[in-house]
């Protein structure tokens, strides 16, 4: 089969007859040439559109408890005791520590014929960390985030096309 080849007409058969014997006018030859077949094309064009289908709104919630805590808290005491020891020394003796006592020497100057140092006393200070429990009432605060979705009605901007509709997707989010 040999492929179509259109036949364009030349101008002496611009007056084709309509089968029946009668002329046809020229403008509606022109429409439709004899030897001519008349194709027929469809086109389509593919789009898409933003469509609302609903809403989000965030609501955030702040809690509040109340808690019990212990909290450790760090105090010194100090202990001053006084220990008399009442002895004759040569040279006055130095301040000295023994663990977590502190001593410092008293010293008082006698005169008697000659001069000597009488060792009359120490004081001892002693110093002690003591932790205690003390219970306190503190606020703990939580926060909780609601997400609240609703649906937005688009009936009036959907198309009159049953296909069209049927192609978007409503679940969006």
């Amino acid at each position: 089969m040999m492929p179509h080849q259109p036949v364009a007409p030349s101008s002496d058969s611009i007056r084709p007859s309509s089968g029946s014997g009668e002329a046809v006018e020229p403008a509606v030859a022109a429409n439709h040439p004899t030897g001519y077949i008349p194709l027929m094309e469809e086109t389509l064009t593919v789009g898409k559109r933003v469509v609302q289908t609903g809403q989000v709104r965030l609501v955030k919630t702040v809690h509040q408890a109340e808690q019990m805590v212990q909290i450790p808290l760090m105090t010194d005491q100090i202990r001053v005791e006084r220990v008399l020891i009442n002895e004759l020394v040569d040279e006055p003796p130095a301040t000295r520590q023994e663990g977590d006592t502190i001593i410092y020497p008293v010293l008082k100057e006698e005169y008697v014929l000659i001069k000597r140092l009488r060792l009359m006393e120490a004081i001892r200070v002693t110093t002690r960390q003591i932790q205690t429990l003390e219970t306190q009432t503190v606020r703990l605060r939580r926060e909780e985030m609601v997400v609240e979705r609703t649906a937005v009605d688009n009936t009036h901007e959907r198309s009159d096309s049953a296909d069209e509709s049927s192609l978007i997707d409503q679940s969006i989010l």
